[in-house]
């Protein structure tokens, strides 16, 4: 199936179409792949976002430089939540795989996130990551004055 029809799936209502559309663009992926499921992440068709969440979670660890920008950069409070989701998602599918370090420090970063849905899904994120996060998770959670990390 095309990239095209394979981004149009993501959008079925069907939960097993989008399954079948996500890891059929892990194995069909492209260069333009991981940046068109990045731009999905602000779109306001929940099913379309979360199923192209769980796909960069799936492509694994080649999404995570990207994660880790928006996450970090982006003004969108939906698109930084999204990423963190998305890192989870990496963490989930590639249990052996280590996780970036990089990751980790951006979603130890993100849990000083004004926004509350993204520093909750960067703390789940981490304890998703595990023991190689439990030290910064530890750490952030000694120093915040957040009272939903706390």
């Amino acid at each position: 199936m095309a990239q095209e029809s394979l981004f149009e799936q993501l959008k079925h209502p069907n939960p097993n179409l989008r399954e079948r559309a996500t890891w059929e663009l892990v194995e069909t992926r492209d260069e333009n792949t991981i940046p068109r499921l990045m731009a999905v992440l602000d779109q306001e068709d929940t099913t379309y976002r979360r199923a192209a969440v769980k796909a960069l979670g799936a492509i694994g660890v080649d999404s995570v430089p990207p994660l880790v920008d928006a996450l970090l950069n982006s003004d969108n409070g939906t698109v930084r939540s999204s990423c963190a989701k998305a890192l989870a998602q990496v963490a989930v599918n590639y249990p052996e795989v280590p996780f970036p370090t990089e990751g980790i420090e951006a979603l130890k970063t993100a849990l000083n996130d004004y926004n509350p849905v993204v520093y909750i899904a960067s703390a789940m994120a981490l304890g998703v990551v595990g023991l190689p996060a439990l030290d910064s998770l530890l750490e952030v959670l000694k120093e915040t004055d957040n009272p939903a990390l706390g």
